[in-house]
């Protein structure tokens, strides 16, 4: 179960982590656009896109993530009993 909680939170670090990367780069590019005075032309996909990508990568992971770890537990569980009371 600790395991899962700390699996869980480097996934959501890391998406923390890669969503403030692709802001920072897109509003670092907007400043230079502002400041060349250039016409920037719109991101496809948006920037809101790319940002969502990341948070349901990290969802699925975190899902796939505790099927595996509900199936280790099952099994673990039913160890403890007696293969005729299965």
């Amino acid at each position: 179960m600790t395991g899962t909680l700390l699996a869980t939170g480097v996934f959501f670090l890391g998406f923390v982590i890669f969503a403030g990367l692709e802001f920072v780069d897109n509003f670092r590019y907007r400043l230079w656009c502002q400041a060349t005075e250039t016409l920037c032309p719109p991101s496809d996909p948006s920037d809101f896109t790319k940002i969502v990508a990341y948070g349901v990568v990290a969802m699925c992971q975190v899902m796939i993530l505790f099927l595996v770890s509900l199936g280790i537990e099952r099994r673990l569980r039913n160890s403890e009993y007696d293969p005729a009371w299965r």
